[in-house]
């Protein structure tokens, strides 16, 4: 068998009633070679029945199972452990793609050897599928400078939906992977600007779904998203986590003195900053869910 292109990683548990959609969107794909690797973290639905209709129609297709609740982190982690492809995509199990996505992200790579992750617009869809908008950033993940990439990254409010770009597979592995704490999608977008500038294609191919199973839709606690990440973990503060692990990735990588004393910068001032902005929405958003439930009683 041959090295596919592309491999995509994607990482369910329970997803029964989108899984279909989301498998389908992929293989719809007009870049045809790749494989796709699904990691089912002990679904307890019928996601298993779902997946294996589709590795029994396309050898592209594999399925694998965990053999009990891993978490999250360690489910995607185990998509790009299996992945053989020089480039890597996670796709989430309820969200789809438009068929030139993987075209269109690979052409941006293949043009730019120093891009490290390509990425198109993003649209909200939701439950059914209907379009509820498009998500604008304004992210200079594009800059030529990596204490820019690194400071939109770490410090601007945005979904962090680039973890489910085409990104090149040896720099992705230079990293630890997804981790399992609360934010690590941003720890390692972050360390994956510090690598290189990301490319946008101006183009709405990727629809984010918004619904009331999504994690990233969901109004769980910050215990749950921990759990969510790793069950069987000891929870620590995820903001302490965060921290040692945006210094982590300064260490790894190769930066002038003038870029690294910036991006220590942003870790002194940005960084806390952005943190105490987050709790204020958070705050907000706790009453404006209180009034709503208030004036519907």
């Amino acid at each position: 068998m041959t090295t596919p292109r592309v491999s995509i990683g994607m990482p369910v548990r329970n997803g029964e009633a989108l899984v279909s959609q989301a498998i389908r969107s992929h293989l719809e794909q007009t870049l045809e070679d790749f494989e796709l690797v699904i990691c089912d973290n002990a679904s307890t639905d019928a996601t298993e029945e779902v997946c294996r209709e589709f590795v029994a129609a396309d050898p592209r297709v594999s399925y694998h199972r965990q053999p009990e609740n891993v978490g999250a982190a360690r489910n995607y982690n185990d998509t790009l452990a299996r992945a053989s492809g020089r480039y890597f995509k996670w796709a989430a199990h309820d969200d789809v793609v438009e068929p030139t996505y993987l075209a269109r992200c690979v052409e941006r790579l293949e043009d730019r050897p120093d891009v490290v992750l390509a990425c198109s617009r993003i649209a909200r869809i939701d439950a059914e599928g209907k379009a509820l908008g498009v998500e604008e950033y304004g992210l200079r993940v594009e800059s030529p400078r990596p204490s820019v990439r690194f400071r939109d990254i770490v410090a601007k409010n945005h979904s962090c939906f680039q973890i489910f770009g085409v990104m090149r597979t040896d720099i992705l592995r230079r990293t630890p992977g997804h981790g399992a704490h609360v934010g690590a999608d941003r720890n390692l977008l972050a360390e994956m600007a510090l690598y290189g500038p990301f490319a946008v294609v101006d183009e709405v191919l990727f629809k984010r779904r918004v619904h009331e199973g999504a994690y990233s839709g969901s109004h769980m606690s910050l215990q749950e998203q921990a759990k969510w990440h790793d069950p069987h973990g000891n929870h620590a503060s995820g903001d302490d986590i965060r921290r040692a692990e945006y210094r982590a990735a300064l260490a790894r990588t190769a930066l002038s003195d003038s870029e690294r004393r910036a991006c220590e910068r942003v870790l002194r001032v940005d960084y806390p900053l952005s943190k105490l902005a987050y709790q204020l929405r958070r705050r907000a958003a706790r009453v404006k869910r209180r009034l709503k439930a208030a004036r519907a009683t």
